[in-house]
């Protein structure tokens, strides 16, 4: 799944029309609220997993955390920093056929 913070939820094959300026790390942007989050999740089947991974940045995993609250939430790129430091990771762990 992807989460979107306009959007929420989406498979990877959903579109979306168009580019958009929302994030979790700026409450000013209007992101998408955890109870339409819950509902989205429910609604497309998500809360049948027990475990969550989730390969984002700290914001996006508190956000995460709320919705899935009862779930066990995995994060393997924890403690890397930004953005650059986690794809590098993710990359290397593709290149080096290794679990992160």
């Amino acid at each position: 799944m992807i989460l979107s913070a306009k959007y929420g939820f989406l498979f990877p094959d959903e579109l979306i029309p168009g580019n958009y300026n929302v994030t979790f790390n700026n409450p000013k942007t209007n992101p998408i609220g955890v109870e339409e989050l819950r509902k989205q999740a429910e609604h497309k089947g998500l809360m049948k997993y027990d475990e969550i991974v989730v390969v984002a940045g700290s914001n996006y995993v508190k956000i995460v955390r709320k919705v899935f609250a009862v779930k066990k939430i995995i994060t393997p790129l924890k403690g890397l920093g930004g953005m650059g430091p986690m794809i590098s990771a993710i990359r290397r762990a593709i290149r080096d056929e290794r679990e992160l």
